[in-house]
């Protein structure tokens, strides 16, 4: 008993100081930004908005495509001071992964964890709400962990589609309103009502400032192919519905629809989810294979991260993890998967 409390002791000490040796990157990234008394450009672009609500200035303008609930939450943290303000927004998310993969070393070097940390991007509240309502689909909870991802709306759009048809089949079996969706309307007035009592224009004023389609941090491969060919909106729009609504149908057929396939779809087939976003993806990595797989997809995106940063092109490394990680997972459902790697977690 003692030779495997001492085995057990030795591997979490390894462990931890993995995760030491790993963040040591990531606090030296930090300290830089400090120096410079200046975060990231997206991160001092929040501020500004945050500072722009504050002093009663017009929202939604240049580089503003956030809805209210989440304009008031940059507001908080602009009224910090800068060194508190910038560690806990960019530390946070590195954090919450951590917790959610229940601090395995291998998080912090998929690529989209760091992209989303030396952006000081917003994809935290993707990542968590998914994350809760991935274990608590069946439950009350799961209504309010959905709520949640409506603070960043375009990663609500696969777990909602999931949860809606859950619900339909739910309603059709006890002809009974689902209680999960009631609580999540309950939740999702509570986040969103008082900011329309605020300002009854600012849904108006959100939409009409859409966020165009740039390939830089386009996530979705297909969508970001189809942008190579310089193809009218409207013929844009309707070659991805087509090949969305063909993918779809295949995976349906091959009955291997679930939560985890639906929102690694969504981040092959949307135009609007971006390369930080993937941290969404973490918490369907819930095992070392999948955790194991995932970094390695996410290998060339750290090439481009240090060696093409300004590259647009070369950001299609962002666009191939979603792929990957699905056919991966897609083998692993169905009880085909080669033993790449041992069985240990």
């Amino acid at each position: 008993m003692k030779k495997y409390t001492q085995l057990f002791l030795n591997r979490r000490l390894l462990k931890i100081a993995f995760i030491a040796l790993i963040l040591v990157l990531y606090v030296g990234f930090a300290f830089v930004a400090l120096e410079q008394n200046s975060g990231p450009v997206d991160y001092e672009t929040f501020m500004q908005i945050g500072r722009a609500f504050i002093e009663k200035q017009p929202i939604y303008g240049e580089n503003s495509f956030y809805p209210m609930p989440y304009v008031g939450i940059f507001s908080l943290f602009s009224r910090l001071p800068f060194i508190t303000s910038y560690f806990v927004w960019v530390f946070l998310p590195v954090f919450i992964a951590l917790l959610i993969s229940n601090f395995s070393p291998l998080i912090l070097i998929f690529a989209p964890l760091f992209s989303h940390f030396a952006g000081g991007q917003t994809a935290i509240f993707g990542m968590l709400g998914l994350w809760g309502y991935r274990k608590n689909q069946h439950s009350l909870w799961g209504g309010i962990w959905l709520s949640i991802l409506l603070l960043k709306p375009q990663l609500a759009i696969a777990p909602l589609a999931w949860a809606g048809w859950s619900w339909v089949k739910e309603f059709r079996a006890c002809k009974k309103v689902p209680k999960q969706m009631i609580v999540f309307l309950i939740a999702a007035m509570l986040i969103y009502l008082p900011w329309f009592i605020y300002n009854s224009s600012w849904l108006g004023e959100w939409i009409s400032n859409p966020r165009s389609l740039r390939l830089r941090a386009m996530a979705g491969l297909v969508p970001r192919l189809l942008m190579y060919f310089d193809l009218p909106s409207i013929t844009f729009y309707a070659i991805l519905m087509i090949i969305t609504i063909i993918i779809c149908f295949w995976v349906y057929r091959k009955k291997a629809f679930n939560l985890d396939m639906v929102v690694l779809l969504s981040f092959i087939l949307l135009p609007i989810v971006h390369d930080y976003d993937l941290i969404q993806i973490i918490p369907l990595l819930d095992n070392s294979k999948r955790r194991k797989i995932a970094v390695i997809s996410s290998i060339p995106l750290w090439f481009t991260i240090f060696l093409a940063y300004r590259n647009d092109h070369a950001w299609i490394t962002a666009a191939l993890i979603s792929p990957f990680i699905f056919w991966f997972i897609w083998r692993e459902n169905n009880s085909k998967m080669v033993e790449i790697f041992p069985p240990n977690d």
